[in-house]
């Protein structure tokens, strides 16, 4: 069996040959079919038929759809070996699939193969700024190995200094906004969109997959849609909106603008700690965050100047109607149960072994662990498997995936403590916790952007007794809640009303605390 030949569960009604040989385009097709309908086992089967009698070029198309099928079934073992096999033979093409792959296991959290393939990608493709801003963001977020640290390097595309136009005027006016994710829109973005009750015009730019949609979801007045990995067309859209300053909002969603950016000759380029990890790159001008978000010392993080509102810079909008606190789940059911939101990418390997630890100190006790991609067999394995390795059977695991926001809350609203991951925390998942009555008990590892979050929403809560900065602290916290119905009883009742009187819903106050860093950098006078 050659390199790229590990078999997954294979249709054990194959093609004829002859039926391929008489017409590869058709079989090709109908396995590509089959392939975005889900029917694995048919693909695998029509491809692998295919790979026997088609030539060397059409073997290599086959062996990147097997790549693809592989990670679409979870089985990244097998899809790496079909990635290696496409390396070896054609390096930029095996690059890429690499990086694809690399994508995909990060988001299912198998990390080994992430930063295996990462690496391979970098490897292939230095310049490639999709696989260094992977390799970039899941260093600052996650903690990269020591052997994985110099996949960080900067390319040398983004070494190149910006040139910047003369500030023209005593203050500045037009701000174009540079976005990728809609989803966020509604629930982080609102005081930049209150920037033009301030005075300033702005442009909304874009970045999409493919050409064209979303202009219905950005706010009223000149919305863009640009390709996302078209840097020249983002270019253009930018000094089509002749902007006084440029406000980054996708960079690590949308890695390819940063090639825009460095070509940007806008007087300002800035940064928000919205993105919870710096640019890495030496062309900004500042960042706009916070003294919660950047306590004092934290600048070494940070490849930009760092400008700190006197206000959070990160807010967060409710959205819908949340349920009202019902029984407390410790009391319907007799037993504490822990809880987990975050997506599978922030659950570490650290994070499973003190979970696993604190479910053997508390014997009755249950762990809720909902996200996406959990709802995949494969996904839904390796985390059973991961706390059966630490002595904890999979009946103490109730594993979710996603779902509409409704049946979300009931499922927050279903455990009595939430665990937070680490390093990497959550905002707006620990926002939803929070405003349900839920105490979310959280690591703050180190002062990277990312690992303060917590801070700023326990405060809002009433609670920054909930972050600890040890796993001791974390493991006894979480017991010490567990223990305290009382407490866990009155949170349901409070929290949502502390959290809506701070400042994490003021949006206005945000917005002019942004407006007046912006015009007090384009004068010059602005500061950390």
């Amino acid at each position: 069996m050659g390199d790229g030949e590990g078999r997954g569960s294979q249709d054990p009604a194959a093609p004829h040959p002859a039926d391929l040989v008489r017409d590869p385009g058709a079989a090709h097709e109908q396995a590509l079919q089959r392939l975005s309908e889900g029917r694995l086992a048919e693909a695998e089967s029509l491809f692998r038929g295919l790979r026997e009698v088609l030539g060397p070029a059409g073997r290599l198309v086959v062996e990147q759809n097997l790549a693809v099928l592989e990670w679409r079934r979870g089985n990244f073992a097998a899809s790496w070996r079909w990635v290696r096999s496409v390396m070896t033979r054609r390096p930029r093409q095996g690059a890429d699939l690499a990086r694809r792959l690399a994508f995909h296991a990060q988001l299912f959290g198998v990390h080994d193969i992430f930063w295996t393939a990462l690496a391979a990608s970098r490897s292939l493709a230095p310049e490639d700024l999709r696989a260094w801003s992977m390799a970039h963001v899941a260093a600052d977020f996650r903690g990269a190995p020591a052997e994985h640290r110099t996949l960080k390097a900067l390319p040398d595309s983004l070494r190149q200094p910006r040139h910047r136009k003369p500030r023209s005027g005593p203050a500045p006016r037009r701000i174009a906004l540079v976005i990728s994710d809609l989803g966020s829109f509604s629930r982080m973005f609102q005081p930049f969109v209150r920037l033009r009750q301030l005075g300033f015009d702005l442009s909304w730019i874009h970045l999409v997959e493919q050409d064209g949609g979303g202009e219905g979801n950005l706010p009223e007045g000149e919305a863009l849609s640009v390709p996302g990995r078209d840097a020249q067309a983002q270019v253009a859209a930018i000094e089509a909106s002749d902007p006084d300053v440029v406000i980054d909002l996708a960079s690590h969603s949308q890695p390819d603008v940063l090639a825009a950016y460095c070509q940007c000759d806008s007087p300002l380029l800035l940064g928000w700690a919205g993105n919870a990890v710096t640019s890495g790159t030496g062309f900004f001008d500042g960042w706009l965050t916070d003294a919660s978000l950047c306590p004092p010392g934290a600048e070494r993080h940070y490849a930009e100047p760092v400008i700190r509102l006197p206000v959070t810079s990160v807010t967060v909008e409710p959205i819908g109607e949340y349920p009202q606190a019902g029984v407390l789940p410790l009391d319907r059911n007799g037993h504490v149960t822990f809880g987990s939101f975050h997506r599978i990418c922030k659950i570490s390997t650290e994070a499973l072994d003190l979970w696993a630890e604190l479910l053997r100190a508390q014997a009755d006790a249950r762990l809720l662990m909902k996200a996406p991609f959990l709802d995949d067999m494969a996904a839904a394995s390796r985390i059973r498997d991961a706390f059966k390795e630490r002595g904890i059977p999979s009946w103490r695991i109730d594993l979710r995936g996603g779902s509409d926001q409704d049946a979300h809350r009931a499922a927050m609203q279903a455990v009595d403590v939430a665990l937070g991951g680490f390093p990497e925390q959550g905002l707006v998942t620990d926002f939803e916790c929070f405003m349900l009555g839920v105490p979310t008990v959280s690591l703050r590892v180190d002062d990277r952007p990312c690992a303060c979050l917590s801070d700023l929403l326990s405060r809002a809560a009433g609670a920054p007794f909930l972050v600890t900065r040890r796993p001791r602290d974390y493991l006894e916290r979480a017991l010490g809640l567990a223990g305290d119905a009382g407490y866990l009883r009155q949170a349901r009742q409070c929290y949502r009303e502390n959290i809506l009187s701070s400042g994490i819903t003021d949006h206005t106050a945000t917005a002019s605390a942004m407006g007046e860093a912006i015009r007090q950098l384009w004068s010059g006078a602005a500061g950390g």
